[in-house]
């Protein structure tokens, strides 16, 4: 869940003020050159235009997507979320998350949030999934988010899929998107090979690098850095005087025709990796190395994260509420 920014992601004079009231960084709950990127064999994943118009009141859906979302980035999600259930529904428990975490906002009615979980049937690859939104009202402007991480067992060493979006304006946005490595890259050349290299994932992320509008989001901290493969998009994008085949560019629309795209071809690899039938083979020390390094990208990246911010943005008693109906599903003693 987006919570807060680096500095350099706003800039309005307002923003001093802000971090005087919110403070630490910000990470995702939740992440391209010439070339297709397809590979002999690849599974072809329906993302149809029925799912791509889903109704944010969609009744099959477990996520609800507030009206104040801008809507390339809900029906991008909502889009996400569908594929996402159909491939992977008989795998996962139905979401337990309490109705009043899957909605929440503060008393002023300026911050809305929600935050939804599923957990993987026994035996399932699928450790959580976490999928969650934030709309607030901040002094500098709105600020408005959606995440989506699926967090992988142990009997799998496949990374796990991390997608988020945080827009603050009709002309910017920031895209963080990756399959975030579970073993050392350096230790593990195969490693990298086999989820980096042989999927031609780094593709991707040139595909936006050749874009104009495109620049670079570095997390002031080094902490939050360690935690993506070299092959991440993360991104900042500012459409705003900027032209694009000689038109004028919006966020909404660079959604809806570019990066929607790059999204769902990353999607579309991970799947392939996480169906990939060959089997994995860990004794039982790198199994518990590997759920250490799950557990301190969880700590590291997103548990500081929230019980730094959420009581700032809402109240202590909503963040406790929120907090708690997270640990109670994937938090690991």
């Amino acid at each position: 869940m987006a919570l807060l920014l680096s500095p350099s992601f706003f800039d309005q004079p307002a923003l001093q003020s802000v971090n005087r009231t919110l403070e630490g960084d910000h990470f995702p709950l939740s992440r391209g050159g010439r070339g297709t990127g397809r590979r002999r064999g690849r599974t072809s994943l329906s993302f149809s235009r029925s799912s791509m118009m889903a109704s944010t009141k969609n009744p099959k859906s477990w996520v609800e997507y507030d009206d104040r979302l801008p809507p390339a980035q809900r029906t991008l999600m909502e889009s996400l979320l569908i594929t996402l259930d159909a491939q992977l529904g008989p795998e996962l428990n139905p979401c337990l998350t309490p109705s009043d975490v899957r909605y929440f906002k503060n008393q002023e009615g300026t911050c809305h949030g929600s935050v939804n979980l599923r957990s993987g049937t026994e035996n399932s690859k699928v450790r959580y999934i976490l999928a969650s939104w934030l709309h607030c009202e901040l002094p500098f402007g709105l600020l408005d988010s959606t995440t989506l991480i699926c967090m992988l067992n142990t009997n799998t060493y496949a990374p796990h899929f991390l997608f988020e979006i945080i827009q603050n304006s009709p002309t910017s946005a920031v895209l963080l998107m990756d399959l975030l490595p579970r073993r050392d890259l350096v230790l593990h050349p195969d490693y990298l090979k086999q989820f980096y290299e042989d999927t031609q994932l780094d593709l991707q992320r040139q595909k936006l690098e050749k874009l104009e509008l495109v620049q670079p989001y570095i997390s002031p901290f080094l902490s939050i850095r360690t935690l993506f493969s070299p092959s991440a998009i993360l991104t900042n994008l500012n459409c705003e005087g900027q032209l694009v085949d000689g038109k004028t560019c919006s966020v909404e629309e660079l959604i809806d025709q570019t990066l929607g795209k790059v999204v769902k071809e990353i999607m579309s690899i991970w799947f392939e990796q996480y169906a990939s039938p060959q089997e994995t083979k860990m004794d039982e020390n790198e199994k518990d190395g590997i759920l250490l390094r799950d557990n301190m990208i969880w700590n590291i990246g997103v548990d500081k994260d929230m019980r730094l911010n959420l009581p700032r943005l809402f109240n202590s008693d909503i963040a406790n509420r929120v907090l708690a109906a997270i640990e109670k599903e994937v938090y690991v003693q």
